[in-house]
């Protein structure tokens, strides 16, 4: 349009009307471009941070996972050393059930004898 304009540009009203025209478009497209901008540091951001919550999720997740298996192992150490002291003890009474029972009849043998 600008090229089959003839005299003076600035009295050519369609000209002018263009010129007008693909300024304001081009302050449109500034704008937006300007709001893609804010939106890609604004998701950049966000992103950011959900990247580093799940990070730190996952580490109290492992480091609770390594707590609760040390506590089993833990807990299994003292049943087997409870298992093995209530064994002792089932050995304890049943020396002294044996004292029990068998002493008179080796008090009575020993009577015999003498």
């Amino acid at each position: 349009m600008l090229s089959s304009s003839e005299g003076n540009i600035l009295e050519d009203e369609t000209a002018i009307e263009i010129l007008s025209s693909s300024k304001k478009l081009a302050n449109e497209i500034e704008e937006k471009q300007v709001l893609i901008i804010d939106t890609c540091l604004y998701t950049s951001n966000f992103l950011t941070l959900v990247v580093v919550i799940v990070v730190t999720a996952i580490i109290i997740v492992i480091v609770i996972i390594i707590v609760v298996n040390i506590i089993i192992v833990i807990i299994i150490k003292l049943l087997f050393l409870l298992s093995i002291l209530l064994l002792l003890l089932l050995l304890l009474l049943l020396l002294l059930l044996l004292l029990l029972v068998y002493r008179p009849l080796l008090m009575r043998q020993r009577r015999r004898l003498t």
